[in-house]
């Protein structure tokens, strides 16, 4: 076994001689000088091996002979001479291993996923501030410190991670949910006030201690129920104050809408499509584009470029369009106003009349400084009462 293998790295050939009865004297000749004295013959052909470089010497005799016969040569020496001989397929050979893995660990497409309200030109401009953009190389890449950076960096962002695929690239993005506001512990002890100007029309005290009375006028941040109360058995009790206090109020809703309006308009648009390679940009639309004015906003599009199938090139296609937006002033008209004061005023009376009712209101419309001016007054019936925590302050 270990001979075997020896004979394959150094090389070994095989000789399969067929010699004619005029030719059998000098074939044996040859192979007394070489030194081969124990050669296998069936069927008039000659079989012996040897090592390659013998193996050539006798391949010359034999040929100056015109005797025919059958070389079969095979070992890592000989397969490697042979490769050596030919200059032109050996650095073929080395310049496609050198490239493909050069090219291997770079990153030729970066694929965002799972973002709805971030685009993905933003998390792109963020990622390429990290170091990772397309045309970069996956060893400069840290994904561990790149989560890190990146999610300290963007508090909209609850979880990123990127996933390499070979030369593609995958990130994923979870949007975070804004924090609602919470409500006030049930169990904690609160004080009801009241949260407007009013006179007491009815008072019901579940919990807590009660401080006005029905036709009383009070006033916006007054205590209405005490989260304090007496009680015959223990004395003075805190608990959370429950209960509600309806009062005829009359507010007010005033809107001021301007009288001119600006209305943005876009008077030049202009695009650039190129070609992009690593971090090269090749024009496809004859030249590039000078920024005329700072107010010039800038959308890209970016799209990857495949071949027959799923084959993806290390290619991206790039459009960017150019627009400057300019501002033109123009005049409101009153029947506009009143839409915008109908819209806001129908929002804000749904909200109130969960907690209230409308007995009556007047709306008054005029114009002062360049502004249209709406102010509706009403009379209503409403639950003024709100919860304050109560205040425990440590001296």
């Amino acid at each position: 076994m270990i001979g075997k293998i020896v004979d394959f790295i150094i090389g070994r050939a095989s000789f399969v001689i067929t010699a004619k009865n005029s030719h059998d004297v000098a074939v044996l000749n040859i192979l007394r000088e070489s030194g081969f004295y124990g050669c296998r013959v069936s069927q008039g052909k000659i079989t012996f091996s040897c090592d390659c470089e013998k193996a050539r010497g006798i391949s010359k005799k034999l040929d100056a002979l015109g005797v025919p016969y059958d070389l079969d040569m095979v070992g890592i020496v000989y397969y490697a001479k042979r490769l050596l001989s030919r200059v032109g397929v050996l650095a073929g050979v080395i310049v496609a291993v050198l490239l493909n893995g050069f090219f291997s660990d770079i990153i030729w497409h970066i694929d965002v996923r799972g973002n709805k309200n971030i685009s993905d030109d933003d998390i792109l401009r963020r990622l390429y501030g990290f170091g990772v953009y397309e045309g970069c190389r996956k060893s400069d890449i840290d994904i561990k410190s790149l989560t890190r950076d990146y999610m300290l960096s963007d508090d909209r962002v609850s979880f990123m991670h990127m996933n390499v695929n070979g030369t593609n690239a995958v990130v994923e993005v979870a949007e975070g949910v804004k924090k609602g506001k919470t409500e006030n512990d049930k169990k904690a002890p609160c004080n009801i006030i009241a949260k407007c100007d009013g006179i007491v029309t009815r008072i019901d005290v579940y919990s807590g201690g009660r401080e006005v009375e029905n036709g009383q006028s009070v006033v916006k941040g007054q205590l209405l129920i005490s989260s304090f109360f007496e009680t015959r058995t223990v004395g003075h009790l805190l608990r959370r104050a429950k209960g509600t206090v309806f009062a005829n109020t009359e507010p007010v809703f005033e809107m001021r809408i301007p009288k001119y309006k600006y209305e943005a308009c876009s008077t030049w648009q202009e695009k650039k499509r190129s070609v992009s390679f690593l971090d090269y940009s090749l024009p496809i639309d004859g030249g590039t584009l000078v920024m005329r004015e700072e107010k010039t906003q800038l959308e890209t599009h970016r799209k990857p470029v495949f071949l027959i199938g799923n084959l993806l090139l290390p290619l991206t296609l790039e459009e960017e369009n150019y627009t400057l937006q300019e501002y033109e002033q123009k005049e409101r008209t009153l029947s506009e106003a009143q839409k915008i004061f109908d819209n806001e005023y129908k929002s804000w009376k749904s909200e109130f009349l969960k907690n209230g009712q409308i007995l009556s209101d007047e709306i008054e419309e005029y114009e002062q400084d360049g502004f249209y001016v709406f102010v509706c007054r009403l009379s209503c019936i409403e639950n003024i009462g709100i919860d304050k925590p109560f205040e425990i302050r440590e001296n």
